[in-house]
């Protein structure tokens, strides 16, 4: 087992398969927690000699280029890889996924596959450069899932930015997964902190995440009222008619009602 604080690559020996298990975020953090290049390299090398690679999955995803290096890491052994979904392949891990000659979707897992992120501060420039570069990693991200999926780039690249989550019997028959498992169904819900992503389906969210969003949604009606309110206000204070104050001191009575 390589650990790396909270989350670990693990890895054990059955036959002559060297199965691998990626549980937790693709990438470290700023606290150095996640699964790295790094510890997937240890992994590989500490192992016994082994003919062929099943590497198990349950991920958020995270760092891209963390997941592409994974990638290509995995792919550079010249040895089979049959990838397992146990629970979820999001993002950089849906990516990581695709190394597998074959990949199967465990009953109630889940991929998804979405648009690379970024952060930037500065001038409009700087905006601008940072949408280009992000454009030409989603670019460059969609060729592994087409040359895995045998989808047009076109088609991969609407799933992208549409972020696209499936369930194993969609995985399946867009070429993203070969087979649905017949193990027990997974449970990801609530293991994940998911709210980075936009289309996230209600069953794996969280108690927390349904409160925060209702909370986000009340607070944005809010605002909206209010600005509605001082627009209206501001109309009404800028017309000299006696019947438009008539008016303006009815709102500001339902203000402080």
């Amino acid at each position: 087992m390589i650990n790396k604080e909270k989350f670990s690559v693990t890895f054990t020996m059955q036959a002559s398969a060297l199965e691998l298990a990626l549980y937790g975020p693709i990438g470290a953090d700023m606290f150095g927690e996640g699964i790295t290049d790094g510890m997937v390299n240890s992994a590989l090398k500490l192992a016994d000699p082994y003919d062929s690679i099943l590497l198990r999955l349950n991920s958020p995803g995270g760092d891209l280029f963390q997941g592409v290096s994974i990638y290509n890491l995995l792919k550079s052994q010249g040895k089979p890889v049959n990838v397992v979904v146990d629970g979820l392949a999001a993002s950089a891990a849906s990516l990581i996924a695709m190394v597998g000659d074959e990949v199967v979707m465990q009953p109630g897992s889940m991929m998804m596959m979405h648009c690379a992120q970024g952060f930037c501060a500065g001038y409009s420039a700087d905006m601008t450069k940072m949408a280009e570069t992000l454009d030409s990693v989603t670019s460059s991200a969609a060729d592994v899932y087409v040359l895995a999926s045998k989808l047009s780039k076109t088609k991969v690249m609407e799933m992208l930015v549409a972020e696209t989550w499936m369930t194993p019997k969609e995985a399946v028959s867009l070429g993203f997964a070969t087979q649905v498992g017949n193990g027990k169904a997974a449970k990801i819900g609530n293991q994940f902190d998911l709210r980075m992503f936009k289309n996230v389906p209600e069953e794996l969210k969280s108690a927390e995440d349904v409160k925060l969003d209702a909370e986000i949604d009340a607070k944005t009606d809010a605002t909206q009222v209010e600005a509605a309110v001082a627009a209206v206000k501001a109309a009404l204070e800028a017309e000299p008619d006696p019947l438009i104050n008539i008016f303006r001191k009815k709102l500001e009575m339902l203000r402080s009602a």
